[in-house]
């Protein structure tokens, strides 16, 4: 990002920092990205052992591993999605603050959803798929103080109405209303499989699926993918490798230069 003129900080070797840009320049146009990369890294490398201490930064700058010529076209319209974003948010962050005013100590939380909305929505606009005839849908687990969000977009849709808006937190109401975080029991209709924020409920659920999902491996390779008539053999290789040889129903494999 070039300074604006004006507010440029005096160089008093501006000639020789000309050079040093310029060459730069010649180097992104003929070597190209992993060129430059490495050639800053040989030049970080000996200034350090010249002795040269180099400023620290705990925050580096975010960069998409997928190069921007590699991205797809955007499946939708960032436009309207925004609106409908913005939307979802207003009703939230309007049905903490209604809520407490009526009655306090009702509490809520209003930032966890604000901070996550964008990954909210692209997920409900073009990820998240539900239980149907042709799919087994997705289990989400939604971070439980992001609720609002989830009830404001479930207004949105027409899954909840007003009055339970209105009586958020106050589910035993008259009407009905919204408890302090989506339940699948106390909320059956609503469509999550998951409780959220209760520790001893998540313990319990759990061990419940802990024969449906496989643990994270680290240190762990796949070295080979055998079909068999019940699923695949998949066998591994690495330092914490338990089992080296196991079976599984179905296997999701993530190929490409950028993953």
């Amino acid at each position: 990002m070039k300074i604006p003129a004006g507010e440029q900080p005096a160089d008093p070797n501006e000639l020789e920092t000309r050079e040093w840009l310029d060459s730069l320049d010649y180097v992104i146009q003929r070597g190209g990205q992993e060129r430059v990369q490495g050639l800053l890294e040989r030049l970080r490398t000996h200034a350090r052992q010249a002795g040269i201490e180099i400023p620290f930064s705990a925050n580096t700058p975010y960069i998409n591993t997928i190069p921007v010529d590699r991205q797809p076209v955007y499946p939708g319209s960032r436009e309207i999605e925004r609106r409908i974003k913005s939307v979802v948010r207003w009703n939230a962050l309007a049905m903490v603050v209604r809520a407490n005013r009526e009655e306090t100590g009702i509490g809520g939380h209003i930032s966890t959803y604000a901070s996550a909305a964008t990954l909210y929505e692209v997920g409900f606009n073009h990820f998240f798929r539900a239980k149907a005839a042709s799919q087994q849908g997705d289990i989400v687990y939604f971070q439980g103080h992001a609720s609002p969000g989830i009830y404001s977009r479930a207004f949105l849709e027409g899954r909840v109405n007003q009055e339970h808006l209105q009586n958020f937190r106050r589910e035993l109401r008259a009407g009905g209303g919204l408890s302090s975080y989506p339940h699948p029991w106390l909320m059956p209709d609503f469509g999550l499989l998951l409780p959220g924020v209760d520790r001893d409920l998540v313990t319990i659920l759990a061990k419940r699926l802990d024969h449906v999902f496989s643990p994270v491996r680290l240190n762990t390779k796949v070295v080979e993918l055998k079909e068999e008539k019940k699923g695949i053999r998949v066998r591994f290789e690495g330092t914490d490798v338990e089992s080296a040889d196991e079976a599984f129903e179905r296997v999701l494999v993530a190929v490409g230069p950028f993953l």
